[in-house]
């Protein structure tokens, strides 16, 4: 089940069910009757298993998944790595930053479901050398019960597509190509600060380099190394950018202008 799992939510990984031989796993997890175990002597098991093991199949594949983004992080300290969604529209990305609740993942599943291409819900590695966004190939979670907002597409789009998943939360088990690949790469072209307020009409308002560039801060948990080169990157990275406020309140409202102004004809014009 957590092999099955892995193999949902990872999208051009090169997953082998089998070991070959004259390998040695850098991890080996199995299950006892009082949950699953961890054995590593090169990674760091999952912050929460030092709490409780785990007892669901779920629980195994979403601390992976957590714990992923430090293994990736581990050999890349030069590495900016901001907490924020990206979508690709056009020829590229829309990086959607914002506070826990502020709708990113939902977002980002409402604008997958109206058929542009997911680079991550949760974290968007940048190339140190090119500066352009990393797809991790992984599928995004959503909270259960999808959001029934009117007129939103997140909804339907879920409910035939929904993978390995917990009591309140869920993967999205989508057709190949819908989520970036592993590997992938493709520019930062805006980046939209998200403000979600109850009866705000959606609206996009502009947004300083400096302004952008604090927030990008409060948000990079990679870039390891020296403090100074990671704000030169982050500043580099804000400033080949249109930098954004949203306000919004309804979801379909919200993906329909990203849409609209920040689509094809916005790639390369100020959205």
């Amino acid at each position: 089940m957590v092999v099955a799992g892995l193999q949902t939510i990872l999208h051009g990984w090169q997953l082998s069910v089998s070991r070959p031989a004259g390998v040695v796993a850098d991890v080996r997890i199995w299950k006892t009757a009082r949950g699953y175990s961890w054995r590593s002597t090169a990674l760091p098991k999952p912050f929460l298993w030092r709490e409780r093991a785990p007892r669901t199949a779920m629980e195994v594949v979403a601390d992976v998944h957590d714990v992923l983004f430090d293994w990736y992080l581990q050999s890349r300290s030069d590495t900016p790595c901001l907490h924020a969604g990206a979508v690709r529209i056009g020829d590229g990305l829309v990086c959607l930053i914002g506070q826990t609740r502020a709708g990113k993942s939902t977002l980002c599943g409402e604008l997958l479901a109206a058929g542009h291409q997911l680079y991550c819900d949760d974290v968007l590695p940048i190339d140190p050398q090119t500066y352009e966004g990393m797809g991790l190939g992984i599928a995004p979670v959503l909270r259960l019960p999808a959001p029934a907002t009117p007129r939103a597409r997140i909804a339907a789009f879920a409910a035939s597509r929904l993978g390995p998943r917990s009591r309140n939360r869920a993967y999205l088990a989508v057709e190949e190509g819908r989520i970036a690949p592993f590997g992938s790469r493709a520019p930062v072209r805006h980046i939209v600060l998200l403000e979600r307020k109850e009866g705000e009409k959606a609206r996009l308002v502009p947004v300083t380099v400096s302004d952008t560039l604090r927030e990008l801060i409060l948000r990079n948990f990679g870039s390891r190394a020296d403090t100074r080169v990671a704000l030169a990157k982050l500043h580099t990275v804000v400033a080949a950018a249109h930098c954004h406020r949203l306000f919004y309140s309804d979801l379909r409202e919200a993906a329909d202008l990203i849409e609209r102004q920040c689509g094809e004809e916005g790639s390369h014009g100020r959205c």
